[in-house]
């Protein structure tokens, strides 16, 4: 039997200066607000559609204000729980939370015309196709894509 060496193994993951690091270094808020290109992909085989979404981040203060109109136009429609069955106010929570999230896109057709972006019409084609709105939920709610380093 061997004997034990009794010399540490370096630790592989390199220590972090947490004395130097500045917090504001990890201010998301720009990053968010700038937003970044999303590649729209098919929903089954992932392949590119050629169409671009400018995306802005959970962080933005233009996410967190589209957020407040939404639910003060809500209460001022008095939408209630029981004016939709459950499925349907999920896919329109869905779409209203990511259409809060789009500032632009590129490419999109619908119903065989371009489809200008508006609040409006990314509500209709995300409660139409609901893949669409999961893209832009998953990236508006990816941290990554918004961070500069």
């Amino acid at each position: 039997m061997a004997p034990r060496s009794t010399v540490p193994k370096p630790d592989p993951t390199p220590a972090l200066d947490l004395a130097a690091l500045d917090l504001a270094s990890l201010d998301l808020a720009p990053g968010a607000e700038a937003g970044a290109a999303m590649q729209l992909l098919h929903p089954v085989s992932a392949e590119p559609l050629g169409i671009t979404m400018t995306v802005i981040g959970q962080d933005a203060p233009t996410y967190r204000k589209n957020l407040r109109k939404l639910r003060d136009m809500l209460a001022k429609q008095g939408e209630t729980e029981e004016d939709e069955d459950p499925d349907r106010r999920e896919v329109m929570r869905l779409a209203r939370l990511s259409a809060c999230a789009v500032r632009g896109w590129a490419g999109v057709q619908w119903k065989g015309e371009a489809l200008p972006c508006s609040f409006e019409n990314a509500v209709t084609l995300f409660s139409a196709l609901p893949w669409i709105a999961e893209q832009v939920g998953f990236f508006r709610d990816r941290r990554a894509n918004f961070f500069k380093v």
